[in-house]
């Protein structure tokens, strides 16, 4: 019986495919588990009795395998006698550990809610050097983006401790004991945009700075991932359509002005299509369509612009359009743009004088051919890979 509480406890054979429903998330000792057993799924050992030296160090290793970001750290909590069993842990692991007992323990609550809100005030200080109201975008300076990832793990590491320690987004001010009251300063929106910034944070930089990379953590718990609030997004923009026309001017703007930092939590390349759809509404030029959302809206004005683009990559070079947008369904990447040979026939589908034409006609002067070969390969690796684009902003650039 004994070993088949453990082996369930352990999530081990024949428990690692057990419903969640039916697995064993609480046990209750009277006295020793068993010596030597750990499992990576004990997260909490909770004691209502008092301890002394090896039962303390036999108790506690019982929580001391990792299970990764969602398992920073065995938790603790005991409540008989408790200064009496915090003495008796310090004399217990000065004993066992030869006073070599540094990084034993993580940081308390508290501390952990002080560097969360000495953390945010630098990545605030980041944005602000930048100019950048809101958190709507990356800097564009990759050594700040460099300093905003170092920040943002540091962040995590606290947010994710606190979690497990009480931390709620539901409170904000926390009264420990033997600690003043403590206000977090960040809330969850502001959490929420700055994870979003981070997941649009490539590895290298684009401009190819090879003494700057990034030190993304891309197994970063579910809840310190990037969760954008739809439901707030289109509510408070059925309230403006809703109220637009009143006379009170101040409730207007305030609600215009959160819809504005509401767009700070989309992705940066989905911002320009929320300002256009207000800008719309605000000329009176939106057509409304019954039952439709703001997010309904915002993929309307997105495919739009994105068929636009493609519209004139085709208009200007007479490329096979049949096979751009079939390549641009594909989500190509480097690696594979060229399996069966496809991007060579994309590229030799291109009417080369005709491009000439569309060139001169749009920077006023001739390109030989050879720079126009090189312009086409560029042009329509950029435009597979990264997000489409507007081709004649994109020529002009090529050549400036």
């Amino acid at each position: 019986m004994c070993t088949k509480l453990l082996q369930n406890t352990a999530h081990k054979n024949p428990y690692k495919t057990v419903d969640e429903a039916t697995q064993l998330d609480l046990v209750i000792v009277v006295n020793q588990l068993l010596t030597g057993y750990d499992s990576k799924w004990v997260n909490t050992l909770y004691l209502d009795k008092s301890l002394e030296y090896q039962n303390i160090i036999q108790a506690f290793s019982r929580t001391n395998r990792l299970n990764g970001p969602e398992k920073p750290f065995g938790t603790i909590r005991y409540y008989r006698k408790a200064h009496t069993m915090e003495q008796n842990i310090e004399e217990a692991i000065e004993l066992y550990s030869g006073k070599q007992a540094k990084g034993l323990f993580v940081e308390k609550l508290y501390n952990n809610l002080e560097k969360l809100n000495d953390i945010f005030e630098e990545i605030k200080s980041v944005f602000n050097i930048s100019g950048i109201e809101n958190f709507s975008h990356l800097p564009e300076v990759p050594g700040e983006i460099k300093q905003f990832v170092n920040l943002y793990n540091q962040l995590i590491h606290c947010y994710e401790s606190a979690m497990i320690q009480g931390f709620t987004w539901a409170k904000s001010t926390y009264e420990i004991q033997d600690y003043e009251p403590i206000t977090v300063v960040i809330t969850e929106y502001e959490f929420n945009i700055l994870a979003q910034r981070y997941s649009e944070i490539e590895r290298e930089p684009r401009d190819g700075n090879d003494s700057i990379a990034y030190d993304i953590d891309y197994q970063l718990p579910e809840g310190s991932r990037s969760r954008i609030n739809y439901e707030y997004l289109n509510t408070n923009f059925k309230k403006y359509m809703n109220i637009k026309e009143e006379r009170d001017s101040n409730l207007i703007q305030s609600l215009l002005n959160d819809l504005h930092r509401t767009f700070a939590q989309l992705p940066v390349e989905l911002q320009p299509y929320a300002e256009m759809i207000l800008n719309d509404v605000n000329n009176g030029e939106l057509v409304i369509k019954e039952g439709w959302e703001f997010t309904d809206y915002l993929n309307e004005y997105q495919l739009s612009e994105e068929d636009d683009f493609i519209q004139d990559l085709v208009d200007s070079t007479n490329i096979n359009e049949a096979l751009l947008r079939e390549m641009l369904d594909l989500r190509l990447t480097e690696v594979n743009i060229n399996e069966y040979s496809r991007f060579d026939k994309l590229k030799s589908s291109v009417n080369v004088g005709h491009f000439s034409g569309y060139i001169e006609k749009n920077l006023g002067k001739m390109v030989i051919p050879i720079k126009v070969n090189m312009l086409i390969d560029r042009l329509l690796r950029a435009f597979l890979l990264e997000d489409v684009f507007d081709v004649t902003e994109y020529i002009k650039n090529y050549f400036n």
